[in-house]
């Protein structure tokens, strides 16, 4: 399932998953730019952009209602 496809439930439940193994992987390897980190990084900031992603765009749906509201006004 892509990420953009995920409940979001189920996106933050990969970002604690992946937090715990770019965590376990890092005292594995001791070293942050070992290749097994930095790949375990890369995919956390995509889950953590679309997370991101998301919560801007429920405030931003949520200005547009209030914004609409007060024109009715």
């Amino acid at each position: 399932m892509r990420r953009h496809e995920m409940r979001n439930e189920d996106l933050l439940q990969k970002i604690d998953t992946l937090q715990f193994q770019l965590n376990e992987i890092f005292k594995q390897k001791g070293s942050l730019t070992d290749c097994a980190v930095v790949r375990v990084s890369q995919e956390l900031d995509d889950y953590l952009v679309e997370h991101q992603r998301r919560m801007q765009d429920e405030v931003s749906g949520k200005e547009s209602i209030t914004s609409k509201s007060r024109r009715v006004i």
